[in-house]
């Protein structure tokens, strides 16, 4: 037996893996391992005298070795063997390399050998799979590679069969109730509600029947298209059978929102296309269960949703239903005004009114408040409140609010040129969303507009609603600052319906402040609330704020709010809301009155 035979002889032995007949004196072992610490590169190298893949691992000098057979295995050869220094590493996937770097750090102290499973990445980044035998020899570490690869791609082809569909290769029936359990266990722990949609595929037996069953596959596919293209990522798709799928659609805020991802499937779904010499559009009719409201269970969400989606077929298919018919109408309504919305916007069908607001002293109108109506032909008026919750919910509040401001500004400069006498010191308020307030285009485009229609910034009060502002002061302040610049006056809508303190309000450029009505309603019920009323209007007068009372509604309240220094109100006492011809006539009076 020559020296290299004996060498890894001794490194087999030890590693318990092949030659295990072999005996080796005292003398021959220790011959091996002196022979090994010398010489270390001759070592290594004889490791490509054999077919299966081998790291070796030199603590001392933190080298690694691969040999050709392991190279090979990658998918390199001689001429293509990196150069990178510490290459062999970067083959290691990346989530087991502390797997593998512990264990041969272990084996450095440890006679025992260790066994892992390990994936690598070859050449062409192709995820490969090995079985690591792991001990220490002499001043080595060695591990011995086991190739799985084959194995490993028969389980996950195993696994996909069993959980995914054949046709449409989405996840399947069993995958359905593992994904909604899991669903239902984390909403549950979160607190948060989730949408389940029971999608049907409106006349699938029609087609079946009538063109065959690859006609019917290939709408089937045609739908999972549909769905992949709209949902969002983290939404789960299954074919649960036949001509039905779901979707799981986790951290749903709003019911609106599942609503907007079931108009989107139905959207996408319609896309036409060629079956045999017939292009055909898939309709769908869907069925939307909410938890924890719509069940609380899987058994319940699935029935509930299938109940919904049925009720979707009954009204005439290519629609989506919520289980809970008061919930179903409500977001019908919501879903309807959104879509509407839009056209609206563009074709004028909204307006706006105007309500006065009086110095408290004079008894003279000194502004005006523009306010947003709709009033839909099929829904009635549509309440401001509602459709700017809706609007802000929907990503609409910045499209509706400049054309409400161009709309105001349009509406001022009118009234300036047929009543310049009654407009000359007034101003015009308009509310302000929280959108704007981040849209760092917004400053600008104002001052554009307000050229374009020849009115002078001090004009235009912008007011902001507390609740816009609380949790974004900060980031809103250069906006604030930059409107301040241009000389916009800016007044906080609603104060003392939200946690934001006269204090930190002074610390912005904002000069008026309108007291929410709710302070105004129960200021003449006791005497607590007066003196509380009293005491913010007083203090918002020595910090420089103008204060305007809204939602005056009595003569006692008025009279009140005059005798506790308000500067000024606004509400249905004074005048309601305005059409612009009565608004001119409201205005007209004023001169009249001494």
């Amino acid at each position: 037996m020559n020296d290299t035979q004996v060498i890894w002889a001794h490194l087999e032995k030890s590693n318990n893996t092949f030659y295990d007949a072999l005996k080796l004196s005292a003398k021959q072992k220790a011959t091996a391992e002196q022979y090994i610490k010398k010489n270390y590169m001759n070592v290594v190298k004889t490791a490509d005298a054999f077919f299966d893949g081998r790291l070796l691992f030199e603590p001392e000098q933190q080298t690694f070795y691969a040999n050709n057979a392991f190279l090979h295995w990658l998918g390199y050869n001689n001429k293509t063997r990196p150069k990178k220094a510490r290459w062999i590493t970067q083959t290691i996937h990346q989530d087991d390399q502390a797997a593998l770097i512990t264990a041969m750090k272990s084996a450095e102290t440890s006679k025992k050998e260790q066994a892992l499973v390990i994936r690598f990445l070859g050449k062409t980044k192709k995820t490969l799979w090995a079985i690591v035998r792991i001990q220490k020899v002499s001043s080595l570490v060695v591990c011995l590679l086991i190739d799985i690869t084959a194995q490993k791609q028969l389980e996950a082809a195993l696994k996909k069969t069993a959980l995914h569909d054949d046709l449409t290769t989405l996840p399947n029936r069993a995958s359905f109730y593992a994904a909604l359990h899991r669903a239902i266990s984390r909403a549950g722990r979160r607190k948060q509600q989730f949408a389940l949609l029971y999608i049907d595929v409106d006349n699938f037996k029609a087609i079946n029947d009538t063109m065959g069953h690859s006609s019917g596959d290939k709408m089937l596919k045609r739908m999972a298209e549909a769905l992949k293209e709209a949902v969002r990522d983290e939404d789960f798709i299954t074919r649960i059978g036949g001509d039905e799928f779901t979707v799981i659609a986790e951290d749903i805020n709003t019911p609106l929102q599942a609503a907007q991802l079931a108009k989107r499937i139905i959207e996408k779904a319609q896309k036409p296309i060629l079956i045999g010499k017939k292009k055909l559009a898939c309709t769908t009719s869907i069925g939307i269960a909410l938890f924890p409201s719509g069940g609380k269970t899987a058994e319940e969400l699935i029935r509930h949703a299938d109940a919904a989606m049925y009720s979707a077929k009954q009204r005439g298919r290519n629609d989506f239903r919520f289980y809970s018919e008061e919930k179903n109408q409500e977001i019908m309504r919501k879903s309807r005004i959104e879509t509407e919305l839009h056209s609206a916007i563009q074709e004028e069908g909204l307006f706006l009114e105007t309500q006065p607001i009086i110095d408290l002293k004079k008894k003279h109108c000194i502004g005006l408040e523009t306010l947003i109506r709709w009033d839909h032909e099929d829904l009635g008026e549509i309440a401001p409140k509602e459709l700017i919750a809706i609007a802000e919910e929907t990503g609409l509040m910045r499209k509706l609010g400049l054309w409400v401001i161009e709309k105001t500004l349009d509406k001022f400069s009118s009234l300036s040129q047929q009543l310049p006498q009654q407009t000359r010191t007034m101003q015009i308020t308009v509310n302000l969303s929280r959108a704007h307030l981040l849209d760092e285009t917004f400053p600008l485009l104002l001052q554009q507009l307000l050229q374009q229609y020849n009115l002078p910034p001090a004009c235009l009060i912008l007011e902001i609603s507390e609740s816009a502002l609380i949790g974004i002061l900060d980031e809103a302040a250069p906006a604030l600052n930059q409107l301040h610049d241009i000389g916009v006056v800016l007044a906080i809508d609603n104060f003392g319906t939200g946690h934001l303190s006269i204090m930190s309000v002074s610390q912005t450029p904002i000069s008026i402040i309108k007291l929410d009505r709710s302070f105004i309603e129960k200021v003449v019920q006791t005497q607590k609330q007066k003196k509380l009323l009293q005491t913010i209007i007083h203090m918002g007068k020595h910090l420089n704020f103008n204060i305007i009372a809204g939602g005056v509604e009595t003569e006692q309240q008025l009279q009140l709010l005059l005798e506790l220094g308000c500067y000024a109100a606004q509400g249905y006492f004074i005048s309601k809301p305005l059409l612009d011809e009565d608004l001119v006539g409201f205005l007209e009076k004023q001169v009249e009155t001494p």
